[in-house]
């Protein structure tokens, strides 16, 4: 008798194809959320909720394989810009959603100024992300000038950031139609 066993095909190395299937997961989250912004039949009626649902889904997931693409960069700062970036989608929502023309004006001004706070607050993680993140690639050249892992990480970080501008206007795009 064959006794067969399920013994997972490694392509490059364990790692690196686990985190090619992480990204690879998260991409089809967000490319079904891109198609269900443009293309509302595409899985019969789409609302807003499903499209922004798939785009979490995959922002998470991306940040998820970010975060661990930093460790192996010693890349930081991640965590402050996904925190920024997460409560300004949820301040521009209840911006968005929260109808104050029938307010009395105490309660406007309440509102508007823990709406400027949170957005405030928000805007900080986001920009002491992106500085923590600069800081860390410095250090990480001055610790080893010749290192490869420099150019890279300096690349993998635009390309981050890049990432999350692109996701941050299709949201912007989602709540505006």
């Amino acid at each position: 008798m064959v006794k067969k066993t399920n013994k997972k095909d490694i392509i490059f190395d364990e790692k690196t194809d686990k985190s090619i299937n992480g990204f690879a997961l998260v991409s089809a989250f967000i490319v079904i959320g891109v198609i269900l912004q443009f293309d509302n039949s595409f899985f019969g009626t789409s609302t807003k909720i499903i499209k922004i649902t798939f785009i979490v889904v995959g922002i998470l997931g991306l940040f998820t394989e970010i975060k661990n693409l930093n460790i192996s960069y010693n890349i930081k700062g991640l965590d402050d810009i996904i925190l920024g970036v997460m409560l300004l989608i949820v301040g521009y929502y209840i911006k968005d959603c929260v109808n104050i023309e029938n307010w009395i004006e105490p309660f406007i001004s309440l509102y508007e100024f823990v709406l400027f706070f949170w957005i405030l607050i928000s805007l900080f993680g986001f920009c002491k992300g992106i500085y923590t993140m600069i800081y860390s690639i410095y250090n990480n050249y001055k610790e080893n000038p010749k290192n490869s892992k420099f150019y890279t990480s300096i690349l993998a970080s635009i390309s981050q950031l890049l990432g999350i501008a692109l996701l941050l206007a299709q949201i912007y795009d989602i709540f505006n139609k």
